[in-house]
């Protein structure tokens, strides 16, 4: 939580927070190890303040290098399945647990090797997709929205 607190009075002592405006925020915080994920309202309270009323906070394992892992996972799997040289598959297990990199993250499954043609059977995801929908949506909107809608603590209303 004190992370996202301190994002949140970030936005809210800037300028570009609207005092007039209903303030109803999801907040997703996407660092290394987790994603942090809160709906809250901000209200003005006495003497000029604010006053935060959350109904959900998440946090949860998704972050960039649970997603890294993840795409290591999968390579190593799809290369055992090919019957990939070694030379391949061994790069990927000194990086799979490298939480101190010197390089970013690459965009893409894909950006991990060129020179390697990928095919989908029909309706399948992507080692991308499948994080994105089974870890990253689900925890967003699915944990995070959702769950406060579904239990009534907040309404589409204005």
């Amino acid at each position: 939580m004190p992370e996202i607190a301190a994002q949140i009075y970030g936005f809210v002592v800037s300028t570009s927070f609207d005092v007039n405006a209903r303030n109803i925020f999801l907040m997703a915080d996407i660092g290394a190890g987790t994603i942090d994920a809160s709906l809250f309202h901000v209200k003005p309270s006495r003497g000029g303040k604010w006053d935060f009323e959350f109904f959900t906070s998440v946090v949860e394992p998704n972050g960039v290098s649970n997603l890294h892992r993840h795409r290591v996972n999968w390579w190593s799997t799809a290369l055992d399945q090919s019957r990939a040289d070694a030379a391949l598959t061994e790069p990927l297990k000194d990086a799979k647990f490298a939480t101190d990199q010197q390089r970013a993250v690459p965009e893409s499954f894909r950006d991990y090797f060129s020179g390697i043609a990928i095919q989908f059977p029909k309706d399948s995801k992507t080692p991308d997709e499948g994080f994105y929908s089974s870890n990253v949506l689900a925890q967003v909107q699915g944990r995070a929205f959702w769950r406060a809608w579904r239990n009534g603590l907040w309404t589409n209303q204005p």
